[in-house]
């Protein structure tokens, strides 16, 4: 059918690409690469952020 003509056609992230990606970014701008899949976040520290950084 042309739905499965047009899902053939999606290309799907390639994962390990992309972060090779945004670590380039990220060296680019002299930046550290934190990687959210392994980073936790103090929620604390974050509740404390005021709306209006955000």
């Amino acid at each position: 059918s042309a739905d499965m003509a047009t899902i053939d056609k999606v290309r799907l992230p390639d994962m390990a690409e992309e972060a090779e990606q945004s670590r380039a970014i990220a060296a680019r701008y002299r930046c550290e690469f934190v990687d959210l899949r392994e980073a936790s976040i103090d929620h604390d520290l974050f509740r404390s952020i005021p709306v209006d950084l955000m």
